[in-house]
Formats: C-alpha cells, sequence, structure tokens
C-alpha cells in the first residue's frame, strides 16, 4: 500500500511538472519571460551546458544545429564570455545590463575539438570545457560508455596536444577533478586530492591558471565547497538549473543543460530566456542531489 501511495504521489507531480513546463513555455505565456527580461535593468546571465556535440554519438548535439545555436546568439548580440571574465566584470554593474552568455563543456570529449572548435573560430566565440584529468590522452573512457557500441571510437576524450591548441585560441580549461568521482563520499584527504592535482595537471600543460571547478555528477555539498576554496577555486559550476542572477554564490552556478531534446531553435531560445527555470529547479528539488542543503 506504502509503495502505491508513493507512485501515485509521483503520478501526480509528473503530471503537474508537465503541466508547469508546457504553461510556462506556451504562446501565451512565453511573452511575460520575453517581457521581463526587457523591462528590468539587470539581466540574468545564461551559462549553457553541453556534453558533446557530434554526428555520430548518441546522446549528441548535432554540429549543424549547434552552429544554428551560435549563430543565433550572435545575431541577437549575445557576447560570449569566460568565467574568468564573469568573475572579473561581475561586481561591475554595466555586466547586468549586456547580454553575456557563456558556453560550457563537461568531460572533455574529443568531438569538443572536432565539431564544437570549429564553429566557435568562425563564430569568434569562447567556452570554458572541464576536464577530468585522468581520462585526457588515456586510452580509457568514461566508465558509463563501457557497454556502448563503438565505444572506442565515438568516446575518445581530447588530448593535450588539442586542448594547448584551443587554450591558445582563448578557450579557457576548469577542473571536473581527476577521476570524475562523488565528491561528497570522498573522505578529506581523497576530496583535497582530486581537487588541487587535477587543477596542478591543467595548468602544468596549458602554463595558465585555472580557477574554476565542475562539480561531477552536480553533486557537492557545503565541505566540497570549503575544500575548494582552500585549494584556490574561486568559483565553481553546479548543474542547478536556470539563470545567474547578480545574487547566485560564486561557488553554486546555475547552469542550462543543451542535449538531444531542445530540436528547435524556439526551444533553445526558451531555455536562453529562463522559460523552463521553475518546472526544472522544483523537479531538481523534489527528486535530484544537484540542490543540497548547505548546512
Amino acid at each position: 500500500m506504502v509503495i502505491n501511495g508513493n507512485l501515485a504521489k509521483m503520478t501526480l507531480v509528473n503530471k503537474f511538472l508537465n503541466w508547469t513546463i508546457r504553461a510556462s513555455t506556451s504562446s501565451i505565456l512565453c511573452p511575460i519571460y520575453v517581457f521581463k527580461r526587457m523591462a528590468f535593468s539587470e539581466k540574468s546571465i545564461p551559462i549553457l551546458y553541453y556534453h558533446r556535440v557530434s554526428p555520430h554519438a548518441v546522446e549528441s548535439v548535432n554540429p549543424e544545429f549547434f552552429e544554428q545555436q551560435i549563430r543565433w546568439l550572435k545575431k541577437e548580440n549575445y557576447r560570449f564570455i569566460s568565467l574568468k571574465e564573469y568573475f572579473s566584470e561581475k561586481d561591475e554593474n554595466y555586466f547586468w545590463k549586456q547580454n553575456n552568455v557563456l558556453l560550457t563543456f563537461d568531460e572533455g570529449y574529443e568531438d569538443n575539438y572536432l565539431y564544437a572548435y570549429p564553429v566557435l573560430k568562425r563564430y569568434k566565440a569562447t567556452c570554458t570545457i572541464f576536464l577530468a584529468t585522468y581520462y585526457v590522452d588515456n586510452e580509457c573512457i568514461m566508465p558509463w560508455h563501457e557497454f556502448q557500441p563503438s565505444a572506442n571510437e565515438y568516446f575518445r576524450m581530447l588530448s593535450w596536444d588539442q586542448i594547448k591548441e584551443m587554450s591558445e585560441f582563448g578557450i579557457e580549461f576548469g577542473s571536473h577533478t581527476v577521476n570524475h568521482p562523488d565528491l561528497t563520499s570522498l573522505d578529506d584527504a581523497e576530496l583535497r586530492e582530486e581537487l588541487w592535482k587535477s587543477r596542478k595537471t591543467i595548468k602544468t600543460h596549458i602554463g595558465k591558471s585555472v580557477n574554476f571547478l565542475c562539480y561531477p555528477f552536480g553533486w557537492y555539498s557545503k565541505r566540497v565547497i570549503d575544500v575548494a576554496k582552500e585549494v584556490g577555486y574561486k568559483g565553481a559550476c553546479s548543474s542547478i538549473y536556470g539563470l545567474n542572477r547578480r545574487d547566485v554564490p560564486s561557488f553554486e552556478l546555475r547552469r542550462i543543460y543543451i542535449g538531444t531534446k531542445i530540436q528547435t531553435l524556439f526551444d533553445f531560445y526558451k531555455r536562453v530566456i529562463g522559460a523552463y527555470d521553475i518546472p526544472i529547479y522544483i523537479y531538481q528539488k523534489l527528486f535530484t542531489r544537484e540542490i543540497p542543503r548547505l548546512e
């Protein structure tokens, strides 16, 4: 009876969330988000995050559609900035009056170099790629791909030569730890090693400071944040869905996932302006570990 009751509650919640998403992105309510963005003097900043850009791999954004997204952002006068620029300018009032956007990629797949990088160069855009350093220049692939067909061909990770080339162009690199573990499950020594070692490894290879972190799986805690600060990070990206206002904490930056469920530029546009923020935030709060209680 308890199980059936829980299933019934889950069904009701899912129906509510589906209705909320449809309502918040409908042709009737979507203009409200547009008006809000235009009417208020301070703008919220979208940090978009991707994993893959490839015509082959499962769960990848097609390169042609990725280029359409970048072209649309350019046409709408969005300014592509790095996390370094975000943190150096976020205390200035003018920053919150501009159309700024950040692009981020998690893990460091080789297709980021093969398919996303040429588009970014063509449009003179930058991004931040978060590297899980154990897998860089390594025949090993991320563990969740091991049993997928053609894994070795389609799930290769970046090499240090590719990373250095992109870095010289202006692509920013951050830490996604060494082994991509659940940071909240590690003891203090293991946690510190995952955070400082990945930071040091990237800096050694590209010759630039590495000041920003992305939490694997989006899971973190107050202890994780405290240790990240201790080893020298200045900010971190979470997987909490939504736009970033001036008051969003530096170690809990929100992001908007851009994956295969986005089929049209109009859907992409709705994500960029924040039309999905409320229903997805509710879902994360109720059913995931991506919004922890920091006590």
